[in-house]
């Protein structure tokens, strides 16, 4: 059995990420839900927070989202939302820039104040 599956996110400005993942973490309206290939078929809700991405060599992406939809299929996860900042870059200098962002973006919406300072936890165990 194939344990990746197809990971696409989509904001308004054009697609955020687009490849192959093991585990997807994702913000859901009522708690965080873990995603792998083989998950049965659903439609779930996302709040702001970040989606995380694992990969079969053990690294993980965040990205920061305001609030979307996910399409969860066995072999895939097409994921829309309205705002969404991918946490990375080539050196600290980018890294520094995009965290900025998320946090900019995930500040300016949300009202859940526990969901907001653990959602800012996890952006700041990233190393730059």
């Amino acid at each position: 059995m194939n344990n990746t599956m197809k990971l696409e996110i989509v904001s308004p400005s054009g697609v955020i990420y687009e490849g192959e993942a093991t585990m997807v973490i994702l913000p859901g309206k009522e708690g965080e839900l873990g995603v792998l290939a083989g998950h049965s078929s659903l439609l779930a809700l996302l709040q702001s927070g970040t989606i995380e991405i694992s990969y079969q060599d053990g690294k993980k992406d965040l990205v920061a989202i305001d609030w979307g939809y996910a399409k969860i299929n066995p072999q895939s996860i097409s994921i829309l939302v309205n705002g969404a900042v991918y946490i990375a870059g080539s050196d600290s200098s980018e890294l520094k820039a995009s965290i900025t962002k998320a946090k900019d973006l995930l500040t300016s919406i949300s009202s859940d104040k526990a969901t907001l300072v653990s959602t800012m936890s996890k952006i700041d165990k990233i190393k730059y």
